[in-house]
C-alpha cells in the first residue's frame, strides 16, 4: 500500500482479472472511501503478481509486476500510470532479464524518479540483487548492484535522501 495526500493505492497481486493471479491495484480516496481508479495488469499472464509493490507520487502510480515473464520467466516489470485518467504512461521492462530476477518486487516513486528493485538479480554475484534508478522517461537506468549475497532491492524507498535500499542481513562480520 502507498499513501499520498488523501489517496491510497492498494495492490491486489493475487487478483484474477485477466488471468489467475495476474494482479490489479486500486486507488481510493481516503477521505470518502470511494474507489477512484482500478489498474489492471496491462498484459496479464498466470501469476504475474501485478500490484505486489505500489508507490504513489502526485498524480503518478508505479506498480510492480515481479513475476512478469517479459524477456525471461519471472524477470519482472513495472508500470507507470496517471492516477487522474488511469492511462498507462510507461512500461519499465527488466533491462537485463534473467530467470526469476523479480524486477518490480519493490518500487518507489518521488517526482520524476522511479526506483525499482530486483532482489534476485545476479549482477555482481548470485542473487545479490540490484536496484534500478530511472529519471523521467530515460530508457537507460542507473544500476546499483550489490556484490554479495544480500538480496539488494528487496525493499526500496525514495525520499529526502537520494536512495535508501534494503537487503538481507549477512553473516559477514566485516560488513
Amino acid at each position: 500500500m502507498s499513501l499520498s495526500g488523501t489517496l491510497a493505492l492498494i495492490g491486489a497481486y493475487q487478483d484474477d482479472t485477466g488471468a489467475s493471479n495476474a494482479g490489479s491495484a486500486y486507488l481510493f480516496d481516503t477521505t470518502t472511501g470511494n474507489l477512484l481508479q482500478t489498474f489492471n495488469n496491462p498484459s496479464p499472464q498466470f501469476s504475474d503478481q501485478f500490484g505486489k509493490s505500489v508507490s504513489l507520487s502526485g498524480t503518478l502510480a508505479l506498480i510492480g509486476t515481479p513475476a512478469d515473464s517479459t524477456g525471461a520467466s519471472g524477470a519482472g516489470s513495472a508500470y507507470l500510470f496517471d492516477t487522474t485518467t488511469g492511462n498507462l504512461l510507461q512500461t519499465f521492462n527488466n533491462p537485463s532479464p534473467q530467470l526469476s530476477d523479480n524486477f518490480g518486487n519493490s518500487v518507489s516513486l518521488s517526482g520524476t524518479l522511479a526506483l525499482i528493485g530486483a532482489p534476485s538479480d545476479n549482477t555482481g554475484a548470485t542473487k545479490a540483487g540490484s536496484a534500478y534508478l530511472y529519471q523521467g522517461s530515460e530508457p537507460v537506468p542507473q544500476t546499483v548492484p550489490e556484490p554479495s549475497f544480500t538480496i539488494l532491492g528487496a525493499g526500496v524507498v525514495l525520499g529526502a535522501l537520494p536512495v535508501l535500499k534494503k537487503g538481507k542481513k549477512t553473516k559477514d562480520k566485516d560488513a
